[in-house]
């Protein structure tokens, strides 16, 4: 699976690009979403060691045309919300079961499930669900009650949290969901 980060333009284009500011990916400076492609693509990425490139930033588009399925893709929605174009694109090549939604916050899930029930959607916990499913006696308490109507949602596939606040605990109580 092939993680890309999702940003979104001023004109509503979703790029392969970390954002929310511009400093830190490419040669360009300020926020993704107050830029638009146009004016995007005057600027070059930076590669791994934080240099600049000769490459323009991609549209997620132009990947998934030319590489959708050769692989599966986690979608990070760096702004928790999916472009209505970028969905159109996925349904338009056939890429719904190479697909996964991933960078939304519970608050977002039920949106985005009920707007694109053929897509598998990650859920990613906030900074208090976070902190709440790392206390030892309330952790599984939370998360049966938390994310109890986010398992009734088909697409609904995994919770993304990270590797300190698993517990044997927890995982017992994501798999009675």
């Amino acid at each position: 699976m092939v993680e890309i980060d999702v940003s979104v333009t001023s004109d509503g284009y979703s790029v392969a690009l970390h954002g929310p500011n511009l400093e830190s990916g490419t040669s360009g400076s300020g926020k993704v979403s107050q830029v638009s492609l146009e004016e995007l693509l005057n600027y070059f990425v930076r590669g791994q060691d934080g240099e600049i490139t000769d490459e323009k930033t991609p549209l997620v588009e132009d990947l998934l045309r030319n590489f959708g399925t050769k692989t599966k893709w986690n979608l990070d929605l760096k702004e928790g919300r999916i472009q209505e174009n970028l969905t159109k694109v996925i349904d338009n090549l056939g890429l719904q079961n190479h697909i996964v939604l991933s960078g939304l916050k519970p608050s977002h899930v039920k949106r985005t499930v009920v707007n694109n029930p053929n897509l598998n959607v990650l859920v990613n916990l906030s900074k208090v669900d976070q902190l709440l499913v790392a206390l030892k006696f309330i952790g599984p308490l939370y998360v049966k009650y938390r994310f109890r109507s986010l398992s009734q949602e088909s697409s609904v596939i995994a919770i993304n949290m990270h590797y300190r606040y698993i517990s044997k605990h927890i995982i017992r109580e994501i798999h009675k969901l």
